[in-house]
């Protein structure tokens, strides 16, 4: 699905950066939330890996760290970026 999502970022782009309109794409992956959380958890409980869960923990990212993304995006200091994708 990330992959159609980053194409209709493309397309949209296209069409809309004449009117003014940036169009971007955002994918976080390893964000921390309570799902993210309790499906790390599951797996260390099933493999018992301890150096694998201290890196998928590692790995996670901050809802606020996305969302000063998305600020940024909106504001005058992005005007430039146009049809880019950001993950992580």
């Amino acid at each position: 699905s990330k992959g159609g999502v980053h194409g209709l970022t493309m397309v949209l782009n296209g069409f809309l950066e004449g009117r003014g309109i940036r169009v971007n794409d955002v994918c976080p992956g390893n964000v921390t939330t309570p799902l993210k959380l309790d499906a790390i958890e599951q797996i260390y409980r099933r493999t018992g890996d301890r150096s694998g869960y201290e890196a998928m923990m590692a790995a996670l990212v901050p809802p606020e760290g996305i969302a000063s993304v998305y600020a940024w995006l909106a504001s005058d200091e992005a005007a430039d970026v146009k049809g880019t994708i950001f993950t992580r």
